[in-house]
């Protein structure tokens, strides 16, 4: 009970990381002209990586259930921000490029996850 406790609060945390890192490139314009907004993501996968590595119990499903309730509650994140928060956004382009960010932020929440479970895995 204890490591799927604590694979939920990875989830919510990567969540609440992911809507915040797509308010912070759809408000800053300047984020789009370099390369800050693919290197964020890579780095973020390092960051997931330690705190695997560091804080959890892991096991091989464990990758899989952080992945899986981390979309569920992103999509619980996204929704209660869009009530709470409307935006007068009209440009679909930019809401193109903040769904790829997402897709490139939830590729560094697995690949992170499951670095920190392999090198958590190893020590033992």
């Amino acid at each position: 009970m204890r490591r799927f406790i604590s694979s939920q609060l990875m989830s919510i945390f990567c969540a609440i990381i992911g809507v915040i890192y797509i308010e912070i490139l759809v408000h800053s314009p300047w984020v789009f002209k370099s390369g800050v907004s693919i290197l964020i993501p890579i780095v973020l996968a390092f960051v997931y990586a330690f705190i695997t590595n560091k804080y959890l119990i892991t096991k091989w499903y464990t990758a899989i259930i952080i992945s899986i309730s981390y979309m569920i509650y992103w999509f619980m994140f996204v929704a209660l921000e869009a009530k709470m928060f409307p935006t007068e956004h009209k440009d679909l382009g930019l809401g193109v490029l903040a769904l790829y960010m997402s897709l490139f932020h939830f590729g560094s929440v697995v690949i992170g996850t499951v670095i920190g479970s392999i090198i958590n895995w190893r020590k033992r």
